[in-house]
């Protein structure tokens, strides 16, 4: 009789732990496919991000070359000819009406992913908005020549547009070289093991951007080639703004 009760008892014990053995290996498995797929959703999620600042980025580097090129342009013109003034302001308000501010609005949107942009995005900023201030300048100046024939200011501005000017804008385009690395590499090293070398320029004076306590900013920035650039930096002064 006792051993009969023993046998029973092991065949209930040995269902019981298949039971137990089971249950628990589901729910490991769940466990596992849930952190699985999360991860997996998170990098879709952080990818789609880069992909979208990125192109972001590229669109506004583009514009900026554009700019650049066109700036390099009007200020070896001397503009004593009415026809080189309507054409080259047609071609100047095209380039100010295609401005773009995507990327910044976007570094904005996915600041809670990539808090560390946050000093990085305004800097840029600034630096933008006196880019805009130098375009405006001249497009205004560009408006007088070609609706009132004013063009001795025209040309006044442009002489007096500092050539520092054009190296400022060519920065700003490296500074989003810089940004779209650093996304690549914040984005998809983890992923794949692999990093792009940050930009190394041979003049250590110029713009770049760095991590400092884990936050990007840009060394050596210069802001303050217009008017309304040196109003931003006393205004941040004067209030105490950190950056």
């Amino acid at each position: 009789m006792l051993v009969d009760d023993i046998m029973v008892f092991l065949e209930k014990y040995q269902m019981m732990l298949s039971m137990v053995i089971v249950v628990a290996g589901w729910y490991f498995t769940y466990r596992f496919n849930n952190k699985v797929q999360d991860r997996r959703l998170r990098n879709d999620i952080v990818n789609t991000a880069r992909q979208e600042i990125t192109k972001a980025c590229r669109e506004y580097q583009h514009w900026l070359n554009s700019l650049h090129s066109h700036l390099t342009w009007v200020t070896n013109n001397n503009y004593d000819r009415s026809a080189s003034v309507d054409s080259d302001f047609n071609k100047w308000n095209d380039l100010r009406e295609q401005r773009f501010m995507t990327w910044n609005a976007l570094l904005e949107d996915y600041a809670i992913l990539f808090p560390e942009t946050k000093k990085i995005r305004v800097q840029l900023q600034d630096r933008d908005i006196e880019i805009g201030q130098l375009l405006m300048n001249i497009h205004m100046s560009f408006l007088a020549a070609k609706h009132e024939g004013l063009t001795k200011p025209l040309q006044d501005l442009l002489k007096s547009t500092p050539n520092n000017a054009i190296e400022y804008i060519s920065d700003q385009m490296c500074l989003m070289i810089d940004l779209n690395v650093y996304m690549q590499n914040r984005c998809l090293g983890e992923i794949t093991g692999n990093k792009i070398q940050p930009r190394s320029p041979r003049d250590t004076t110029v713009p770049k951007i760095v991590i400092k306590n884990g936050v990007l900013e840009i060394e050596n920035n210069v802001v303050g080639i217009t008017a309304i650039g040196r109003l931003i930096q006393d205004a941040k002064k004067e209030y105490g703004y950190p950056y």
